[in-house]
Formats: structure tokens, C-alpha cells, sequence
């Protein structure tokens, strides 16, 4: 995909990140915005439309960014994995996973900072130290999350289950400044 098609439902803008949580568990199903980078740096401000992602939870569909401006990324990278950051190009569009869309509590746990779904953002951080929302993602139809919200139940260490979104496409977008879609279609 070179473009953002024309029925894609802007979710947000901001510095793209995810919880530790998800590479050591191996799961890669959840992502958010952050203002700070892995080494407590500042990236920017991100702007993502809570109410937006609420009203979308469950529908089935594609998480893709658009790299609106780009950087190194400070993260090592997933050595089990063996990938690495890379620095895309201004305007690349990155499909980073497709099916249920879901928001997730449980792998928000970073440094501390535990997060709620829909009711209110975390206690943000001291400038410097980074702040960001609830995280989301795509929950393959196989592997959503139980009723539960043991989303995490099923994975352990270097989990043998596939990541729920494209690692690759992950790392491209690492503390990238992205806009962030969800392209609605039919999950079969």
C-alpha cells in the first residue's frame, strides 16, 4: 500500500511506541503514542482521538501509519527476532497489522505506569520522562483478547504464537512522528 485510501478514519498523530511488555512477551499486538524516546528524550506531542478508537473497538479492519516526519530511532531493536530500526522516508505508509481493533490495559505497564481503558489517561509523567494514552491494536480473529482480558494469558517468553502486528513494519515506524489510520473491512 502506497496511499492512504479515502474511506481511512484518522485516529491520531504523534510519536509511535509500544509497551516493553509487548517484545518481551513476544506478542507485538498493541501500540501508542509517546512524547519521550526510549532514552527519556523528547519527541513531540501526539494528539490521538480517544473517543474515536472507543467508538471503533471491535470492528474489523487495518492499522497503517503515514511517516509524517522521520528519525533514528533510539530503540535496540528485537535481537531474538534479529530486526532492527531503520529510518523510513517522509510520507511512507506502513500496514502494521489487520483485524479486531481493541484498546488494552494490560500491556500499557511501563515503567510503573499502569493505564485505563477509556475513562482517563495515566498520571503523566515529569517533562522528559514521556507520557502517553491508553495504547490499541488489531487482535487477529484468532487471538483476540479472552473475556477475561487475559490478553496476555497465552504468551510466555519468546512465545512460539505469531506477533499480532508486522514487526518489521513496527520497527520502521519506531518513534517515527506518524499519522495513524484504521481502514475498516470486513474480517472473515
Amino acid at each position: 500500500m502506497n496511499t492512504i485510501p479515502s474511506h481511512a478514519i484518522k485516529l491520531g498523530e504523534g510519536p509511535l511506541s509500544w509497551s516493553a511488555a509487548e517484545r518481551r512477551k513476544g506478542r507485538y499486538g498493541s501500540i501508542m503514542f509517546t512524547e519521550g524516546d526510549s532514552l527519556d528524550g523528547i519527541l513531540g506531542p501526539y494528539d490521538l482521538d480517544e473517543a474515536r478508537v472507543e467508538s471503533l473497538v471491535g470492528q474489523g479492519g487495518s492499522l497503517v501509519v503515514r511517516v509524517v516526519e522521520a528519525r533514528e530511532s533510539t530503540h535496540v531493536g528485537d535481537v531474538f527476532m534479529e530486526i532492527y530500526p531503520r529510518v523510513p522516508k517522509v510520507g511512507q505508509v506502513v500496514v502494521l497489522g489487520a483485524g479486531k481493533l481493541f484498546m488494552d490495559d494490560e500491556s500499557a505497564m511501563w515503567e510503573g505506569c499502569s493505564l485505563s481503558i477509556g475513562v482517563e489517561p495515566p498520571p503523566q509523567k515529569q517533562e522528559g520522562e514521556g507520557s502517553f494514552p491508553f495504547t490499541f491494536g488489531i487482535a487477529p480473529v484468532e487471538g483476540e483478547p479472552d473475556e477475561e482480558g487475559g490478553t496476555f494469558a497465552q504468551f510466555r517468553e519468546h512465545s512460539e504464537t505469531p506477533p499480532w502486528l508486522d514487526v518489521r513494519g513496527l520497527y520502521d515506524a519506531h518513534e517515527q512522528t506518524v499519522e495513524l489510520y484504521f481502514i475498516p473491512e470486513a474480517v472473515a
